[in-house]
C-alpha cells in the first residue's frame, strides 16, 4: 500500500513523510487513476460531476474527507485536467476526452437552508446608488417604452434565474399586460401573434446579450437588432439588458425576497 502511494505521489517520500497532493497541483480523478495504475487495477474511473471534489485541485487545503470518485467495470467519458501545474504547463486531459462541464449547482455538506444573506444595497450604498443610477437612466431618460423595458427586464431575469427580479417585473408588466402574455414570455418565439415586431426584436437581442458567452453576439443577431431599433435606442436597450444582468447577479446571490405568497 505504501509503495503504491509512493508511486502515485508527485514527490518521493522525504523524512518518512509522503506528500500526496503537492507541490504540483493534481485533479482528484487523476490521483485515483495513478493509484490504480500503480496497483494494476484495470477498472476505469467514472468521476461524479455532482460530487464535492469533482474537478478540484488537490493541495493541503482541499485534501479533506469527502466523496471519492466511483469505480466501474466499464469505461465512460471523464472530465479532468487541462489545468496548469506548478510549472505553468497545461496537463492533457486523461484518455484524450474533452473536459466535462461542471454541474450548474454544487452540493456542499452541511449547507444551511434559507441562510440569511447580506443586504447588498445596505453594505455598499455607494455601489447601489451607482447601479440604480443606470436603472434610472434607462427607465426615465430614454425613448424606450416603459412596458418594453420591463419586458426585457423580465426575460433577462428568467434566463438568469433571479426570483426577486422575476417576481418584481412580472408584477410591473401585469399592470399593463395580460396575464396570459406575461406567462408566455419565456416561449415568446412560439406565440409570435402575442408580441409585436419591436417586442420580438427586443426579446431576441436580450437573450443574445444575456447569453453572450454562448452566442458571442453574432453578426446576424446584431443585424436584426440594428434593423429594428435606431442607433441610440439600440444602445439604450443594450444598457438596459446589461443593467438587469447586474441586478440579477446581486439579487440571486444575496437572495432578495419576493412578494409572492403561496
Amino acid at each position: 500500500m505504501v509503495a503504491a502511494l509512493a508511486d502515485v505521489s508527485l514527490e518521493p517520500p522525504v523524512g518518512g513523510t509522503l506528500e500526496v497532493a503537492g507541490p504540483e497541483a493534481i485533479p482528484l480523478d487523476e490521483l485515483v487513476r495513478r493509484f490504480q495504475l500503480a496497483t494494476k487495477d484495470t477498472r476505469k474511473v467514472v468521476p461524479d460531476i455532482h460530487a464535492r471534489y469533482f474537478g478540484d485541485i488537490l493541495n493541503d487545503q482541499s485534501l479533506t474527507p469527502g466523496r471519492p470518485p466511483a469505480s466501474a467495470p466499464t469505461g465512460s467519458r471523464t472530465g479532468s485536467a487541462g489545468r496548469p501545474g506548478a510549472d505553468g504547463r497545461r496537463r492533457r486531459p486523461c484518455g484524450g476526452h474533452r473536459p466535462a462541464k461542471r454541474a450548474p449547482h454544487r452540493s456542499y455538506p452541511g449547507k444551511a437552508k434559507n441562510m440569511a444573506r447580506l443586504a447588498w444595497h445596505e453594505v455598499a450604498p455607494n455601489g447601489a446608488k451607482a447601479l440604480f443610477g443606470v436603472h434610472h437612466y434607462v427607465t426615465k431618460s430614454t425613448n424606450l417604452p416603459e412596458e418594453l423595458i420591463h419586458l426585457v427586464f423580465l426575460r433577462v431575469s428568467q434566463i438568469n434565474g433571479c426570483a426577486h427580479c422575476i417576481d418584481l417585473h412580472s408584477r410591473d408588466l401585469r399592470k399593463t399586460m395580460s396575464v396570459d402574455k406575461v406567462t408566455l414570455v419565456p416561449v415568446w418565439e412560439e406565440v409570435p401573434h402575442l408580441f409585436s415586431d419591436t417586442e420580438r426584436a427586443a426579446l431576441a437581442w436580450a437573450e443574445e446579450v444575456t447569453r453572450v458567452s454562448e452566442t458571442h453576439a453574432s453578426d446576424a443577431a446584431y443585424a436584426a437588432a440594428s434593423a429594428a431599433f435606431e442607433p441610440k435606442d439600440l444602445v439604450d436597450l443594450t444598457i438596459a439588458i446589461a443593467a438587469m444582468n447586474a441586478f440579477n447577479r446581486l439579487g440571486a446571490p444575496f437572495r432578495l425576497p419576493v412578494a409572492a405568497k403561496a
